[in-house]
Formats: structure tokens, C-alpha cells, sequence
């Protein structure tokens, strides 16, 4: 457990990432990612982390895509993972390569927000390895993939790993 911040350096520029442990209940996250160059056709958007807070004023101005959770059923400590595009999910949807920092190997359950439905969650970074696991909407438990994921993908639709 980290008691200060410590800067974790993604992509073009570093990102302050505050303490996520907290002895008063759970924390609240959210992880903003923006698109890391300009959309393929046929690909999904590949996304890099701008922003990492926590705590109970972090900001509404991004759009939601996933919130997870560290426990089963909706419970305890949670993140957003939001874009600061406002643009909708389509089949090729989103590509998070990797977790904000504290969340790798930690989710347990998941909802998916707006037109981003299809999530599929990969054991290693850069959307790979195996196992993976293929969901559709609002997950309350990932079963095998629990605690294991560290990048997902979100789309319009459900897709096969």
C-alpha cells in the first residue's frame, strides 16, 4: 500500500496517481483515457491513461464506459474508466491495453455504460494472453476472470476471445 502519490508515466506525459487504500471504506476511482492517435477504420481505438483520481469529488465532465469493482455483487472499492470523447461505442469499440495503477489483477465485477456493452477482459496488458472472458452488459460476477484481468476491450456488441 502506497501512502503518497507516485507518478506512473503513460504514453505522452505523466500522471499524478494518488493512495487508493482507505481505512474509512471503500475508494472511489476514476481512470480517464483519451485515444492515442486518430480512429481505423476496422480497428478499435487504442486508448492511453490522462488522468487518475480518487475520492468523492472526481468530476463529471468525461464520458463513463465500464465502472468495476474489486468484489463480487457491485462491492467494494471501484473504478471509472471513462474517455474524454464523447463518442459512442461502435463494433470495434475501445481498447484499454492496460489498468490504471492498483487495478491490475483486481476485478471482480463490472457495468457497462452507454452503447459500450460488449467487454471482454484479457489476462495480460496489450489486450492477450489467455484465459479471457467475453461479457454482455452489466457483469456481477467475472468467474474466471476474477482478479486475473489487466487490459479489456469494450464494444457495441459481445465478441468471442
Amino acid at each position: 500500500m502506497l501512502s503518497s502519490a507516485a507518478v506512473l508515466l503513460v504514453g505522452l506525459g505523466s500522471v499524478a496517481v494518488p493512495s487508493v487504500a482507505s481505512a474509512a471504506g471503500p475508494e472511489n476511482c476514476t481512470a480517464v483515457y483519451e485515444a492515442a492517435g486518430p480512429k481505423v477504420a476496422g480497428e478499435p481505438t487504442e486508448l492511453v491513461l490522462k488522468d487518475y483520481q480518487c475520492g468523492d469529488d472526481i468530476g463529471t465532465l468525461n464520458w463513463v464506459v465500464m465502472k468495476a469493482w474489486d468484489h463480487a455483487d457491485y462491492k467494494g472499492d471501484s473504478v471509472e474508466f471513462k474517455i474524454s470523447s464523447g463518442e459512442e461505442c461502435d463494433i470495434d469499440g475501445y481498447r484499454w491495453t492496460s489498468m490504471p495503477q492498483y487495478w491490475n489483477d483486481r476485478i471482480s465485477s463490472f457495468r457497462a455504460y452507454g452503447s459500450c456493452q460488449g467487454v471482454r477482459l484479457y489476462n495480460d496488458t496489450g489486450t492477450s494472453g489467455t484465459p479471457c472472458g467475453s461479457y454482455k452488459n452489466d457483469v456481477s460476477w467475472v468467474g474466471h476472470m476474477n482478479d486475473i484481468a489487466s487490459s479489456f476491450r469494450n464494444s457495441s456488441e459481445k465478441k468471442e476471445c
